[in-house]
């Protein structure tokens, strides 16, 4: 997901997903990495595109909870699209 042409591989294959997928991307390669992954020049673009597909209020609570912490160093790094996408 760090990788310019494997994160846009990722963003597609995200887009596409149906939502048991989707919670299966999310419990084994994302769960414990949000905030890693939010504050990666690349890879955050790929979280966006995972908070965009969350279907339920819980996924997108659990990557909340992840990624609060965080929230000075996603500022300060200007990874405001990723709150941007926690709706």
């Amino acid at each position: 997901m760090r990788h310019r042409i494997g994160s846009r591989a990722a963003e597609a294959l995200l887009a596409h997903a149906d939502e048991p997928l989707l919670a299966a991307l999310l419990s084994r390669f994302f769960a414990g990495r949000a905030a890693a992954l939010a504050l990666d020049p690349v890879a955050n673009f790929v979280l966006q595109r995972l908070l965009v597909g969350c279907a339920r209020a819980a996924q997108t609570d659990a990557l909340l909870r992840e990624l609060l912490p965080h929230l000075h160093s996603l500022l300060a790094r200007r990874r405001e699209g990723v709150l941007w996408h926690l709706d």
